[in-house]
């Protein structure tokens, strides 16, 4: 990113602005840097052969109003640290946490705008512990779930701002079992009953058996109690909300016979499950929400041929559709990677493009199975983005 394409903006405070979205609008979640509701883009520089020094570790912001970005550099923090992106203050406005590798220092910026207050916690853990954001006990303050990735030791870290007001221990789990509670190709987090305190979805992932933790603060108010089905290990999960109701459902993708099914889900009472329709292992998806009726659909892309699709899903049923391509040759085509947003700030999901290669960047704001294009600033290529 170049100090051309770094412009400067208001730096008064403003008031937070919901996004519309049921399910969509969390600021831990979906950065949103000045609480207006629309969808920020967090860059981060990574280190390339021949790279300057003084590039290494910046980080920089787009703050969105449509497809007009207006850039801005924060402070400068690059490797071993590993951020997440928060909201410590419940203020409505993406904060990030910074979690050192080498030695488990915990860093917090609070962000208003552009502007990042930096606080180290007088807290850290040895790195074999890994932080997850959550909200446990649902008073939009994000928390910390931590787990142990040598012993399958877990805690929760309560917070309140930059202060850390209970550090609970949470029962053991063998590290085969992984915890869900976000996902690569999900801004959903998990709340299986509705109560907007974050809950924990576990999978072992060497036996296949699943298992809920719903959440209250540090207490499991479902504990000892099993109910999920066993599923092969070929199963993937991620985090959806395909009927509406505020609590989540688990979409599955076999990694071996391309097959989708759902999990409907009503806290921890025995899921209803449903094939969906069948598509090769070379599409890939993301979970988003193009028509804005809180029911998350599907968007789907090809690896190999590069064709883009959704499914527009209410409940079980999936309604598809063929979306436009990128570019009309697969040479050109295979540079672009796909990231969720919603620029426009109306609850719908946009899509957000980026050439890894051309450093070319894109947005498609949706409406429905619509699709309006519009390039946007380029960016080199060293630079990451990150829209969820």
């Amino acid at each position: 990113m170049s100090e051309s394409n770094i412009i400067g903006i208001d730096q008064s405070p403003q008031p937070a602005t919901a996004n519309p979205n049921r399910i969509l609008n969390k600021a831990w979640m979906i950065p949103d840097f000045n609480g207006d509701g629309k969808t920020d883009v967090f860059w981060q520089n990574e280190p390339t052969q021949g790279q300057s020094q003084a590039d290494i570790g910046k980080n920089a912001v787009w703050i969105m109003d449509g497809t007009n970005p207006t850039g801005a550099f924060l402070p400068t923090l690059g490797s071993p640290w590993f951020f997440e992106f928060a909201d410590f203050n419940g203020d409505g406005k993406t904060d990030l946490f910074w979690n050192d590798l080498e030695d488990g220092q915990n860093i917090i910026w609070l962000i208003d705008g552009t502007n990042a207050t930096p606080t180290n916690l007088s807290s850290s853990l040895d790195p074999v512990w890994a932080p997850l954001i959550v909200d446990l006990n649902g008073d939009s303050k994000t928390d910390i779930f931590w787990r142990n990735i040598q012993t399958g030791e877990n805690q929760a870290w309560l917070m309140d701002g930059t202060n850390i007001t209970a550090q609970v221990f949470l029962p053991t789990l063998d590290t085969k079992w992984v915890p869900l509670i976000k996902d690569l190709n999900s801004p959903v987090s998990a709340d299986f009953n509705g109560d907007n305190k974050t809950d924990v979805f576990w999978r072992n992932t060497e036996t296949g058996e699943n298992q809920l933790w719903l959440m209250d603060g540090a207490n499991i108010i479902n504990q000892n109690q099993t109910s999920l089905p066993q599923l092969d290990t070929t199963w993937i999960p991620s985090l959806a909300d395909f009927n509406g109701d505020g609590k989540t459902d688990v979409f599955w993708r076999n990694q071996e016979t391309s097959q989708s099914a759902t999990w409907i889900m009503d806290g921890a009472n025995p899921p209803a499950g449903s094939f969906l329709p069948t598509l090769s292992t070379d599409w890939n998806f993301l979970i988003v929400d193009f028509n804005g009726d809180g029911k998350t659909d599907v968007f789907w892309r090809n690896k190999e041929t590069f064709e883009n699709a959704t499914w527009i899903m209410d409940g079980t049923n999936a309604t598809g559709s063929f979306l436009p391509r990128l570019d009309t040759t697969p040479e050109l085509e295979r540079f672009w990677t796909a990231g969720v947003a919603d620029f426009n700030g109306d609850g719908k999901t946009d899509i957000f493009w980026r050439n890894e290669e051309t450093g070319v960047n894109a947005a498609w704001i949706m409406n429905g199975t619509n699709a309006t294009g519009s390039f946007l600033l380029s960016v080199a290529p060293e630079w990451n983005s990150y829209t969820f």
